[in-house]
């Protein structure tokens, strides 16, 4: 029985070192190989590699790789054809795949070369065949799983590597069967529709933008956005349904064409503005995407700062949320980002303590700085975003004429730009994400 399911396919575990978390502003620095044949490690390599950039100081702490390690490293390019040798044929196996993945790509894309494997992730399949764990991060993991991994090897490549292997030959060897159910499901044969070229799909980036699928005729199906366009639409490639309509718009698919925005609001706002100019077929009409829920600041009868949630419409309260969890969320990080303190079996207890501790008039002032810097009260501002590229960046620009503008600039020039008619709903979109992702605002008359 052992050996009928005995897997036969070919993997690359692979780990690498970085200059930094993102693949577009960031380098290699070390690189890992482990090949397995079914469960069976054949062959290991590794080797540091020259960014041709300073490392900063905090991957050197991290990793213990230090530019003095890397200055007479190879360069990517000159290690690329052995990187392609080992990983042909291969599924690219890693710990949080789509990281390494995306740096390994973007090293073959900067050299004109496109770098494409099958992907296995072991976050995933661990959260399927070992759930209920604590954590999926690689060193805790191993650390339930009893997998040793020394101290001096992590955050190295190949100490890296090795764990993601064992791990790797654990699963498979824990649950065959569920194994390959698991694996089949991650990596189900995307299932085209009767028109539609594959090559389109191969085309496709793993990147934030919006998204267009016509019809054979070129008439105009559905517009999307995402943070990852490939993902996405690999996603409705992969719909089984019974339903009519649903049946009717993936088999109707015969195209897709994108337009790369490089960060999440600018896809946000583009598809909106899109989608209600173009009307396309299989889109519901867009729905408004309601902020109903306001915090609304008020004082006790003894004086005392606090807020409350409530459905209401009033521009008295500028901070808006989509849902009653959210608005209870925005108040928690009020408190949080005041006072360090959470709602939790001890607030009441704490936000007492700080009151006694602070004073009612420095309390509340406290409160109140914190509540201003989430309404963003600014009629004219612009928001500085990662552009399409490492040498771009992305504007999003907003006119107290209603108007919102997508700039994207390289050297401080416009390189490209979108009109969008302001809308309640854009506005809103903007101002959520502004405040989930904490980021600042600065006047349009200063150009960055």
């Amino acid at each position: 029985m052992f050996d009928m399911l005995k897997d036969t396919k070919k993997y690359s575990v692979i780990d690498i070192e970085t200059t930094g978390g993102s693949a577009r502003a960031n380098k290699i620095i070390e690189i890992a190989i482990i090949n397995l044949d079914g469960d069976e490690i054949v062959e290991s390599w590794s080797t540091l590699i020259y960014p041709e950039r300073r490392i900063p100081p905090q991957i050197s702490y991290l990793t213990g790789i230090t530019e003095e390690m890397v200055a007479s490293a190879p360069k990517f390019f000159e290690i690329a054809k052995k990187i392609v040798e080992m990983t042909e044929g291969r599924i690219f196996v890693a710990h949080n795949v789509h990281f390494d993945y995306s740096f390994v790509q973007n090293e073959f894309r900067e050299l004109g070369y496109t770098f494409k494997r099958e992907l296995l992730c072991t976050v995933r399949l661990s959260r399927k065949i070992l759930p209920g764990l604590a954590s999926y991060s690689l060193g805790k993991l191993c650390k339930d799983v009893g997998i040793e991994l020394p101290k001096k090897d992590r955050h190295r490549a190949m100490g890296d590597a090795k764990a993601t292997a064992i791990l790797f030959q654990m699963i498979q060897d824990k649950n065959s069967e569920e194994f390959r159910e698991i694996f089949n499901k991650l990596n189900a044969k995307i299932n085209f529709p009767p028109f539609f070229e594959e090559n389109d799909y191969d085309d496709l980036p793993n990147r934030p933008g919006v998204y267009y699928l016509w019809d054979k005729r070129g008439k105009l199906l559905y517009i999307g956005k995402a943070k990852d366009i490939k993902k996405r639409v690999r996603q409705h490639f992969m719909v089984k349904s019974s339903k009519t309509k649903e049946f009717e718009f993936k088999n109707g698919m015969a195209n897709i064409s994108f337009q790369e925005t490089g960060n999440e609001l600018a896809a946000l706002l583009l598809e909106a503005s899109e989608i209600k100019a173009r009307s396309p077929m299989f889109n519901r009409a867009l729905r408004r995407k309601y902020f109903p829920w306001s915090v609304i600041p008020y004082k006790t009868k003894d004086g005392v700062m606090e807020f409350r949630c409530a459905k209401i419409k009033d521009p008295e309260y500028p901070i808006r949320c989509g849902s009653r969890r959210g608005a209870e969320g925005t108040i928690n990080k009020l408190y949080k980002k005041a006072f360090g303190i959470e709602f939790d079996l001890h607030f009441e207890n704490n936000i007492k303590l700080m009151q006694k501790t602070l004073g009612l008039e420095n309390f509340n002032r406290e409160l109140k700085k914190r509540y201003e810097e989430l309404t963003f009260t600014e009629e004219t501002f612009q928001i500085k975003l990662p552009g399409r590229n490492k040498k771009e960046s992305c504007f999003i620009q907003r006119y107290d004429s209603g108007q919102l503008h997508l700039v994207y600039q390289k050297d401080g020039e416009v390189v490209e730009k979108f009109e969008i008619e302001e809308t309640p709903d854009l506005v809103q979109i903007t101002l959520h994400y502004l405040r989930k992702k904490e980021l600042k605002t600065i006047p349009l008359d200063e150009s960055a």
